[in-house]
């Protein structure tokens, strides 16, 4: 893997140094590791100093007077030199003896080992190379920086021995192993910290890369709904559509994403008096709900022309529901073996015409609640049979119910989404005995008090469960009769 990516990225494939092809990609590293190099020079000396004043301390154990007489200059000069980076990082006029003090540091220990050597001291050896290894590990000095760093400690160690002769050949050796050990130790550290640091740089720009596909794919898929929610919306009724036939109504229509599986339709037919109102409650929700609303709009239009065309036809709510029944099956292919689709509707239609006092419905799978005239309460219940979808027959018969109307009837109908949304104490759905205890209790309310009353009663019972998300759509509809 590594290798494929030092191919892939890298000009320079040895192991003294990598870059990048493309100069623009070296410039952005370079500005990115920029400030994490800058951290690493300011605490590992620091961190550094804490282990070599471990080493100060043990001098006062093991050292002579008179050698800890003579080692406490060198000490003190360690101290000041590791301190020295973390003190001129805060100040930006002082950044540039950083390096120096950094390079210092192993200058300084090689010749404080040699001191130490003349004097006895030949146990803190292997100590103080420690310090020499993390001093340039951590801080991040990358391959040719250790290398020159090496030959300067081994150039002072080889003069030191020559000039001085204070250094057996047993001595001499061991500083060089040390030397090496310290050389390979914080090649290849600098390398794997280089080649890990660029590595990071790789995954970081490819997360970006796609935290920014992400962003533009999720604006154009927000900006598509938000587009489809205008088209959809633009499918309801006009507020008002239905004053002229009822004495008062409200219609509460709430999708659960921002488009919908839910709509509603009402058309005057024709004359002035007769009209169909459509409750409809399509396969699923958002986006896959939306497309299937659009099909019956399509068919509802259909429908409605038919009907205004023929003047002398009897309007069968049950006959509408039957030929919506096959347009879905037909329009989706679902009479086919191997067909997918498998789409439909649940919901209610209501032919009402104000001048005869008829009101005829048929459900699929959705009863219609109405007080009749004696202020009782009363239920219609809906065929148990849906519209649409692949196991439905395309024969079916749907029934329909035939009232009498009178004027301060009021009736009432909602898709399952009202009923089924889960809340109170046990986390259970609202149901349809909560649903029409409301009606009983309050129908005598005006329709827009009654309307706030249904919706504070589902937001007060969704409440109850801590992030209670909504199930699905919600359309509720509920109209009361005029006069003739």
């Amino acid at each position: 893997m590594a290798k494929v990516l030092i191919n892939k990225y890298f000009k320079n494939k040895s192991i003294f140094t990598l870059e990048y092809k493309n100069k623009s990609t070296e410039n952005e590293y370079k500005s990115s590791i920029k400030e994490l190099k800058f951290i690493q020079m300011r605490y590992a000396p620091f961190f550094t100093l804490f282990f070599y004043l471990w080493l100060f301390l043990i001098d006062f154990a093991l050292a002579t007077p008179e050698q800890l007489k003579y080692a406490q200059p060198f000490h003190l000069t360690m101290v000041f030199i590791l301190l020295t980076p973390f003190i001129a990082s805060f100040f930006k006029s002082l950044h540039k003896i950083i390096y120096f003090a950094l390079l210092l540091s192993p200058i300084c220990s090689t010749i404080g080992n040699i001191f130490l050597l003349k004097i006895g001291m030949i146990i803190f050896l292997p100590d103080i190379y420690l310090i020499i290894i993390w001093v340039f590990i951590m801080p991040g000095f990358y391959f040719y920086q250790s290398f020159i760093r090496n030959i300067i400690i081994i150039i002072i160690t080889a003069i030191s021995y020559l000039s001085f002769d204070i250094l057996s050949i047993y001595h001499l050796e061991l500083h060089i192993i040390y030397i090496l050990i310290s050389f390979v130790i914080g090649m290849f550290a600098s390398y794997y910290m280089e080649f890990t640091n660029r590595i990071n740089f790789e995954s970081n720009n490819l997360l970006a890369k796609q935290q920014d596909e992400i962003k533009i794919a999720h604006k154009q898929i927000k900006d598509s709904i938000e587009y489809a929610s205008l088209i959809q919306r633009a499918l309801i009724p006009l507020k008002g559509t239905m004053n002229p036939y009822f004495k008062d109504h409200f219609v509460t229509w709430i999708p659960k994403d921002k488009v919908g599986g839910d709509i509603w339709l009402f058309n005057d037919l024709r004359h002035k008096d007769e009209c169909l109102l459509f409750l409809i409650d399509c396969t699923g929700h958002g986006v896959p709900g939306a497309l299937v609303t659009m099909i019956v709009k399509a068919v509802e239009r259909e429908i409605t022309t038919m009907i205004r065309v023929d003047k002398d036809m009897d309007i069968s709510p049950a006959w509408i529901m039957r030929y919506f029944n096959r347009a879905i099956k037909q329009l989706l292919r679902q009479e086919t073996k191997d067909s997918l689709s498998n789409a439909g509707w649940d919901g209610g239609i209501i032919y009402y015409n104000k001048r005869t006092q008829i009101l005829k419905f048929a459900g699929a799978e959705t009863p219609l609640f109405y007080i009749d005239e004696n202020k009782e309460f009363k239920t219609i219940k809906g065929n148990r049979y849906s519209v649409g979808y692949k196991k439905c027959s395309a024969d079916y018969e749907y029934k329909e119910t035939i009232i009498n109307v009178k004027e301060g009837m009021k009736f009432y109908c909602t898709t399952d989404g009202y009923l089924d949304q889960n809340g109170g104490e046990k986390d259970f759905p609202f149901g349809k005995k909560r649903f029409t205890n409301i009606i009983k209790k309050y129908h005598t309310k005006p329709m827009k008090e009654l309307q706030d009353i249904f919706t504070k009663e589902m937001m007060n019972y969704e409440a109850m469960v801590a992030d209670n998300d909504r199930n699905d759509d919600m359309t509720l509809i509920a109209f009361e009769i005029d006069k003739n």
